[in-house]
């Protein structure tokens, strides 16, 4: 199967991919005219693409080439080699095979080996012509959630592969391509085990790459996904990818929005991942957040036989200290006193320690 991820708009990428198993499919069933006619078709429509996102030609006008024109206006202006060049010309004079004119005048057959030859042609312009957009326009948004699909491995080098992702892939890295294949794989039966750590390690680290103009844009997808996408939805992209620190790059108004969900959801299912969407989360705490924070953390921390789970409580309990306002430092403290008196009225010595311990970490704070 031909690869098409260096193309970026989704609705011509999968049209290109359709056509090429079509190709395919025309091959193994001897259709040989056929498989010309979308062999020229495959390649006329990769270095069209190639000249619009080059700039060279605008959609209107791009549409409107042929075969030929498109490849002498991408030879003009040096966005293919002069080898691809002359194969594309190649893959043109078979497809005008299919013209009985041309048959009959010139005496030429459409047969298997030239079949054969066209279908080999489309991937050798396919290579090249990724290869040249991945050089001078990076990776693109798929092609980087592919490499992590296929290779539990890579997440070792997601940096290095962002530091060569343009600015618009990775804002449609976040706000398309990786949320899609995360929901695709949670609803796989077949999902191999890295592929989630995977695509939300991604996307932390493209956030943290993007400018603010894309975090804000970012940012904003999630409030908008809290007001009006479905449960499913919202507790999906929520898990994978939502920060509370993220909250910073959108109004006071949509950040309180998002942070009553988050909080709601830590009473509701405290789990690991609601925790770690709680990150950053100090900063946007109010008095009256005080105990419906504490409150469900305290009793992971007294309670669960889930040791990560447990410490990672403890954790955000002490992380978020250095994010709330001066003003909360007291209610906060007053409320982990109050769960350790609690524990030592009711005999519980254990756990009130456990509290204590947490008081005295706040206490180590320099303020």
């Amino acid at each position: 199967m031909g690869s098409f991820d260096f193309i970026t708009v989704a609705e011509f990428r999968s049209s290109l991919e359709a056509d090429f198993r079509e190709m395919l499919a025309c091959d193994e069933a001897g259709s040989w005219k056929a498989v010309h006619v979308l062999a020229g078709s495959i390649v006329e429509a990769v270095l069209v693409d190639l000249l619009i996102a080059e700039g060279i030609a605008s959609e209107e006008e791009g549409w409107k080439l042929s075969l030929g024109d498109a490849i002498s206006r991408s030879r003009e202006g040096s966005l293919i080699s002069q080898r691809v060049a002359d194969l594309s010309s190649v893959v043109r004079g078979y497809r005008n095979l299919i013209h009985p004119g041309r048959v009959l005048r010139l005496g030429e057959r459409v047969t298997r080996d030239s079949a054969q030859v066209a279908k080999a042609l489309v991937n050798i312009v396919l290579e090249e012509v990724a290869h040249r957009r991945r050089k001078h326009y990076g990776y693109t948004a798929e092609q980087i959630a592919g490499k992590l699909e296929r290779d539990s491995s890579a997440t070792v080098i997601v940096e290095h592969l962002l530091k060569e992702t343009n600015e618009k892939e990775r804002e449609r890295l976040m706000l398309a391509v990786l949320p899609e294949r995360y929901l695709n794989a949670i609803e796989s039966e077949d999902n191999p085990p890295h592929i989630l750590p995977a695509l939300t390690l991604c996307f932390r680290q493209a956030f943290e790459k993007a400018s603010a103009a894309t975090k804000r844009r970012v940012a904003q997808r999630f409030v908008s996904i809290v007001k009006e996408e479905s449960e499913y939805v919202v507790f999906s992209y929520g898990t994978a990818f939502l920060r509370a620190s993220y909250l910073q790059h959108v109004s006071a108004d949509d950040a309180r929005i998002v942070k009553d969900h988050l909080l709601s959801r830590l009473s509701q299912e405290p789990d690991l991942p609601v925790i770690e969407a709680l990150e950053g989360v100090g900063r946007l705490l109010t008095k009256s957040d005080i105990d419906r924070f504490v409150d469900p953390l305290v009793r992971m921390v007294c309670t669960t036989g889930n040791a990560p789970l447990r410490d990672r409580a403890k954790s955000c309990l002490t992380s978020e200290w250095f994010g709330i306002q001066g003003d909360l430092e007291k209610p906060f403290k007053k409320r982990l006193e109050a769960w350790a008196a609690l524990y030592r009225e009711k005999g519980m010595a254990d756990k009130a320690e456990q509290v204590e311990r947490i008081l005295n970490e706040t206490e180590d704070v320099p303020f």
